[in-house]
């Protein structure tokens, strides 16, 4: 069996669709998983409990809109809310 650290654990984070960077609070070193639908646009990440928290930057762009600086980013996922499509970005720790 792997080495398994037992302290991990999957959060889910309620994500804003709004314009400016979102400042999502996390145990420092998470590690971004998904986002999905969940009645809002929700990220999943690995984290580990007894980590300090840090401010991650995530921004959330609009099919068509655009990204400035995209090669600083990473892109995490994209979900569907009605007919818009919502695609989401880390732009790491604080």
């Amino acid at each position: 069996m792997a080495n398994v650290n037992p302290t991990k654990q999957v959060w889910k984070f309620p994500l804003q669709i709004e314009d400016g960077w979102l400042a999502v609070e996390m145990p420092r070193g998470a590690k971004l998983l998904t986002v999905m639908m969940q009645y809002d646009v929700m990220l999943w990440a690995l984290v580990d409990p007894e980590q300090p928290s840090v401010q991650r930057r995530i921004k959330v762009f609009g099919t068509g809109h655009p990204i400035l600086n995209a090669d600083m980013l990473v892109y995490i996922g994209s979900v569907t809310d009605g007919p818009f499509v919502w695609h989401v970005f880390d732009g790491g720790e604080r």
